[in-house]
Order: C-alpha cells, then sequence, then structure tokens
C-alpha cells in the first residue's frame, strides 16, 4: 500500500465505509452519528454526511412510530420508486428513438 493509487483506493473504501455506517438507523440509535459526521466534514464530504443523518435519524424515528405514520413512509417509498422507474422509461425510450433514426441514416449501430 505504499504507493499513492493504493493509499488512495484505502482512503476511498474508508469514507465510503463511514458514510455506511452513518446511513445506518442504529448510528442514530447508538449516538455515534455525531463523531462519524463529524468524521466525514473533516474530509469534505459535508452534504453526503447530512443528507446521510437525515435518513438514518428519519428510519429510526419509523422504528418506533405508529402504524399510521409507518404506512404513510411505505407509501411515498413506493411512489418514489414508481417515479424513479417511469424516469428510467423516459430515457430508455429517447435512447431508442435516437437509434432508430441512426439506423434509418444507414449509420448501423452507432449508439451502443
Amino acid at each position: 500500500l505504499s504507493s499513492k493509487a493504493g493509499v488512495q483506493s484505502t482512503v476511498a473504501a474508508i469514507r465510503a465505509s463511514t458514510l455506511k455506517l452513518l446511513r445506518n438507523p442504529l448510528s442514530v440509535a447508538s449516538g455515534s452519528d455525531e463523531e462519524l459526521k463529524s468524521a466525514l466534514i473533516y474530509v469534505n464530504m459535508e452534504s453526503q454526511a447530512i443528507k446521510a443523518q437525515k435518513v438514518a435519524d428519519k428510519e429510526n424515528k419509523l422504528k418506533s412510530a405508529n402504524r399510521r405514520t409507518r404506512q404513510e413512509a411505505n407509501t411515498f417509498y413506493e411512489w418514489e420508486a414508481a417515479d424513479t422507474s417511469k424516469r428510467q422509461q423516459e430515457e430508455k425510450d429517447a435512447l431508442n428513438k435516437i437509434r432508430d433514426k441512426k439506423i434509418a441514416r444507414g449509420l448501423g449501430n452507432g449508439i451502443q
């Protein structure tokens, strides 16, 4: 690991692991979320740290929430997932149109 690339890959792995730990709701429950957040802020990942902490806090609150709140959150997640797939389908359709136009002009399989 004495090479620069080895050190950079190790640092990147540590940053990713720290962010993953911060996203876990147990980090909020155990009180370690602030320490993980400050470590990420130290390495210039403040916006990611804040978002991860909010997600973990929200999930931790849902664990002890009533049934109605959990159901509302579940509905929101389902709606969000459906919205994402719709956007992906639109992008796929646009790419297929571009491919069809290129083939019609005789350019073959230009876009993969």
